[in-house]
C-alpha cells in the first residue's frame, strides 16, 4: 500500500466539498426544491382538494426571515441563547423565550434564536478529488491548491425538514439558528431588506448509511491529532443529493439579499461540501481492510449517521465508518 506525504490540516477549515449517495442527481434547482418528505407529506382525498395557503404557525410574526423570504413566528423558536462560542465556554447561556424581541436580539451580545425541525440547506455540486484529476492542481509550499475551471456562485437553498427522505437516509434531526453576527459585522447594512441575514448556521442529522467512493488519509500523530484519526475526502463523481448547510453574507456579491455560498480548495479537493471527520479507526470494531496509520488510499466507504452542521462560515461533516474497502 503506497504511502503518501501527509497533509497538512491546519487550514482544512476553509474547504468545503461534495459527498454522493448511489440516486439520482436532480437536473435543476427546481427539482431539487421539490425534494418532499414521504413523513411529513399529507393524504389529500379526491373530495377534499389542497389547500393553497400554507398553515400559519402560532404565535406572532417576528422580523426573522429565511432565505426564502419565509417569515419566522414566535412558536418556532425553541430556545433564546448567547453562544458559548462567544463566550469562550461549552455552555449556553439561556435567556426566557419571552425576552426575545428586536431591541436584545440586536445588542452586541450576539443572541441566538434557535428553530428545531427544520433548516434551510442545498445540494453540494460537482467536486473534484486530486486522486482523480491531478492535472487540475498545482503544488504549493502549503499542499495542493485547485487550478481548474472554479464553479460560479450559487443560492439554490430550500427548506429540510425532519422526516425528508433523500436516498437512503432520513432527517432525524434539523436546526436553524438566527443570530445578529452578520448583521453586527456589517454597519451599513439593513438586515429587515436582506432576507435570510440572520440565518448564520445549521446543523443536519441524518439516520441511516451512504456508500461513496474518495480518498481515506489516517492519521499519525501530528499537533491535535491521534494515531488513527480518519479524513475522508469524496470523489468528484460522487455529486450528491445529501443536503449540505452553509451561510456567509458577503455584501459585495450580487445578488444581494441572499446568502453567498463558497467554493473552496486546499489540501486534496476543490468542492462545496467539507471532508467528512470519522473519528479514530481503533474505536471502530470494522475490518479496515488492512489500513494503518500514515495511509492515503482510495476506498470505498459506508458512512453511517452522517451529521452536517455549520458555524461561523465552516462545515462539519462528521460520521461513522460502517464499512471501508480498499480500492487497489
Amino acid at each position: 500500500m503506497k504511502k503518501l506525504t501527509a497533509i497538512t490540516l491546519s487550514l482544512l477549515c476553509t474547504l468545503t466539498l461534495s459527498a454522493c449517495d448511489s440516486g439520482e442527481i436532480p437536473e435543476s434547482s427546481d427539482e431539487r426544491s421539490s425534494t418532499v418528505s414521504e413523513n411529513t407529506s399529507s393524504e389529500i382525498s379526491e373530495s377534499e382538494p389542497e389547500s393553497s395557503e400554507p398553515e400559519v404557525p402560532a404565535g406572532e410574526p417576528t422580523f426573522l426571515t429565511c432565505p426564502d423570504g419565509t417569515v419566522i413566528y414566535t412558536s418556532q423558536i425553541t430556545k433564546y441563547q448567547e453562544g458559548a462560542e462567544f463566550l469562550g465556554t461549552h455552555e449556553h447561556v439561556q435567556y426566557p423565550l419571552g425576552a426575545f424581541n428586536k431591541e436584545t436580539f440586536t445588542t452586541p451580545e450576539c443572541l441566538q434564536a434557535v428553530c428545531e425541525g427544520f433548516t434551510y440547506g442545498f445540494f453540494p455540486r460537482l467536486n473534484v478529488n486530486v486522486t482523480e484529476s491531478p492535472e487540475k492542481f498545482t503544488e504549493t509550499e502549503d499542499g495542493r491548491t485547485y487550478s481548474g475551471e472554479e464553479l460560479p456562485r450559487s443560492y439554490d437553498y430550500f427548506r429540510i425538514n425532519v422526516g425528508d427522505k433523500f436516498g437512503s437516509l432520513t432527517v432525524k434531526s434539523a436546526q436553524a439558528i438566527f443570530s445578529n453576527s452578520f448583521a453586527v459585522w456589517e454597519e451599513e447594512v439593513d438586515p429587515d431588506t436582506i432576507p435570510g441575514i440572520y440565518l448564520t448556521d445549521g446543523e443536519i442529522d441524518y439516520e441511516g448509511e451512504i456508500e461513496m467512493t474518495g480518498c481515506i488519509q489516517i492519521m499519525e500523530t501530528e499537533g491535535y491529532f491521534s494515531s488513527g484519526d480518519m479524513w475522508f475526502y469524496p470523489d468528484g463523481e460522487c455529486a450528491s443529493k445529501i443536503p449540505a448547510v452553509l451561510y456567509e453574507y458577503i455584501p459585495e456579491f450580487e445578488p444581494k439579499g441572499i446568502f453567498h455560498r463558497a467554493s473552496a480548495s486546499w489540501g486534496m479537493m476543490y468542492g462545496e461540501l467539507n471532508y467528512f471527520e470519522l473519528g479514530n479507526m481503533y474505536d471502530y470494531d470494522i475490518d479496515f481492510d488492512g489500513l494503518e496509520p500514515g495511509d492515503t488510499v482510495r476506498v470505498k466507504i459506508t458512512i453511517k449517521d452522517p451529521v452536517i452542521k455549520s458555524k461561523y462560515s465552516y462545515m462539519a461533516c462528521l460520521g461513522e465508518p460502517a464499512a471501508v474497502e480498499v480500492l487497489r
